[in-house]
């Protein structure tokens, strides 16, 4: 997976590089600035929006999951609320008797049983328990919501600026002779490509990177991430 994440920002650069390389020089500057522009403002839009998305849909979701694999290590029924599911539980005696199998779960979910621990410290019974499941999937939840809503709007605010930037190409090629300088119109391709890869590949994937549940586990992204260059130095500069 490591590999093949690095191949694609060296694909990347290259395709926007050659790309470029044929244009005129004001339209990779353009895409630059729409790219910057969609950027940001799928960022401020998802710290906006992300809160919606996570309690309404994804953090329901995997508070069940989670809860129904721990009703499962105890042999207790799983309720339609998880919260009334984890009630039942009791979360020493679980941790104590499947400590292995409550560990891998938590891990799974980017979270430690020290973690749980301490977030359970002082408290007993059903409200014990409810904190465990919260601890365990509220920074997952997060996250995936926050790269959902990113992604939403990163595609929407694209298709917008590309849609009004077309328009205003159209009209300027019609009335001016363009230059294309072939050397500089690469290297503004691989400052685009770059800004592609950190944008999409940097951002989404570090979201996602630190968890190992569901369909995250058959990809391997977070040994994948590890054993890469490229990906691994473009989520390091992603301050997000």
């Amino acid at each position: 997976m490591g590999i093949i994440l690095d191949i694609l920002v060296v694909v990347i650069l290259l395709f926007c590089a050659l790309r470029a390389s044929g244009k005129p020089i004001y339209r990779t500057v353009a895409n630059i600035l729409v790219l910057l522009a969609v950027f940001a403002g799928s960022v401020l839009g998802s710290f906006a929006l992300r809160p919606v998305i996570q309690s309404v849909f994804i953090e329901p979701s995997y508070a069940k999951s989670v809860a129904a694999d721990m009703a499962d290590m105890v042999s207790s029924p799983a309720l339609d609320d998880p919260y009334l599911t984890v009630a039942k539980i009791d979360l020493p005696a679980l941790m104590e008797k499947q400590s292995a199998q409550f560990s891998a779960l938590a891990e799974s979910y980017g979270v430690t049983t020290q973690k749980i621990l301490e977030e359970t410290s002082g408290l007993s019974g059903a409200e014990a328990s409810e904190k465990a499941l919260k601890t365990i999937v509220t920074p997952a939840a997060r996250d995936v919501s926050w790269a959902i809503t990113y992604a939403l709007l990163f595609i929407l605010l694209l298709i917008i600026l590309k849609s009004v930037g077309k328009k205003l190409y159209e009209k300027r090629e019609m009335t001016q002779k363009m230059t294309r300088n072939t050397a500089l119109g690469f290297a503004l391709g691989l400052v685009t490509g770059l800004l592609w890869s950190y944008t999409l590949i940097a951002v989404l994937v570090k979201c996602f990177y630190p968890y190992s549940f569901g369909a995250l586990s058959v990809i391997g992204l977070h040994g994948g991430v590890d054993s890469s260059f490229l990906t691994r130095i473009l989520i390091l500069l992603n301050p997000f």
